[in-house]
């Protein structure tokens, strides 16, 4: 990937991923992206706070992704929580959003049944 990187500027996006990966593994992928970017480049990362966990749409979801696995499969979901971002070494968050705040700006005459929606949070950092 690097020479890829070479004498560009470069946007990370992961989103779907996170979800999928332990603790970790997701700090080893930060250090990653550290290496390959330059200073001013962006990281999107989209994941699910641990807050979410406490409510029947997520759970929902794990049964949903439980039955879908292929048998004998191990499956560990990862939520993350504001402070792996907001600490993330080599990196700044610049701007925090959500589904739900989003949605409350852009589709003000919509209501959305909170605990019905699997409100995604949507990070934008930049290296430092």
């Amino acid at each position: 990937l690097l020479p890829l990187c070479e004498g560009k500027k470069t946007f990370i996006l992961i989103e779907g991923v996170l979800f999928f990966l332990g603790r970790d593994d997701t700090t080893r992928l930060f250090h990653l992206f550290s290496r390959l970017q330059k200073k001013n480049d962006f990281v999107g990362s989209v994941s699910f706070q641990p807050s979410l966990e406490k409510q029947r749409v997520f759970s929902r979801l794990i049964d949903f992704v439980e039955v879908n696995l292929e048998k004998n499969q191990q499956f560990n979901y990862q939520t993350v929580a504001d402070e792996f971002y907001t600490s993330a070494e080599a990196y700044r968050l610049i701007e925090h959003q959500d589904t739900i705040s989003l949605a409350a700006r852009y589709s003000p005459d919509i209501t959305l049944a909170e605990e019905e929606i699997l409100n995604e949070h949507m990070y934008l950092l930049q290296k430092c």
